[in-house]
């Protein structure tokens, strides 16, 4: 008779049971869906466009000698320019209007 008062199951118990068993099943998707690892991807694509744009700015620093048009460069393939087909006038407005710039003027403060 102990044995059987022992092995009953209090209705409510089995139900917070059962339910408390679904949601940590869906909470363990959840998690195993939200990981890191599609953080890391973004974070390794930022890393390598700033490595490209690092990588064109030193290109063309070395090439032309000037800052200016490296940073030029830069400007222009993130806004999906291909600055090398540009006529020289053009290279020369975008220089002057780039030279214009608050940043640019802040940055050579600093020097």
């Amino acid at each position: 008779m102990a044995a059987l008062v022992e092995g009953r199951v209090d209705p409510d118990d089995y139900i917070r049971f059962r339910l408390t068993n679904r949601f940590d099943k869906l909470v363990q998707s959840l998690h195993t869906a939200h990981t890191q690892p599609e953080e890391d991807e973004s974070v390794g694509a930022i890393e390598k466009m700033f490595e490209s744009q690092i990588d064109k700015y030193e290109k063309v620093k070395e090439k032309t000698g000037s800052e200016a048009e490296a940073k030029l460069a830069v400007l222009a393939d993130q806004i999906g320019v291909d600055i090398e087909k540009a006529p020289a006038e053009e290279k020369q407005s975008l220089l002057n209007l780039l030279g214009r710039s608050k940043w640019v003027q802040f940055f050579k403060k600093q020097k």
